[in-house]
């Protein structure tokens, strides 16, 4: 996390239930940025420290599981195979 700055790193934990409210509770992504007083890149840093850019997850497709990688900058998905985690 050294490439935080110190305001950020001083209100991680605010930042990070205020953020984390906008995903798991639908908050407005606008209103929280302008609470807290960040830039769209102060936004960008933390999502990045707080979730997994490129998480795996499972989903049943034709009653077959298929793994796919999701990319939290593109907000796109695609399937993998073969890849190990």
């Amino acid at each position: 996390m050294s490439h935080l700055n110190q305001r950020l790193l001083n209100n991680l934990d605010n930042h990070y239930n205020q953020i984390a409210a906008v995903f798991i509770e639908g908050e407005d992504r606008e209103d929280i940025i302008s609470k807290l007083q960040l830039s769209e890149n102060d936004m960008l840093v933390l999502r990045r420290v707080m979730f997994d850019p490129k998480p795996i997850y499972t989903v049943n497709r034709n009653g077959k599981k298929v793994r796919m990688r999701f990319c939290a900058d593109t907000f796109n998905s695609r399937e993998i195979e073969n890849e190990k985690c």
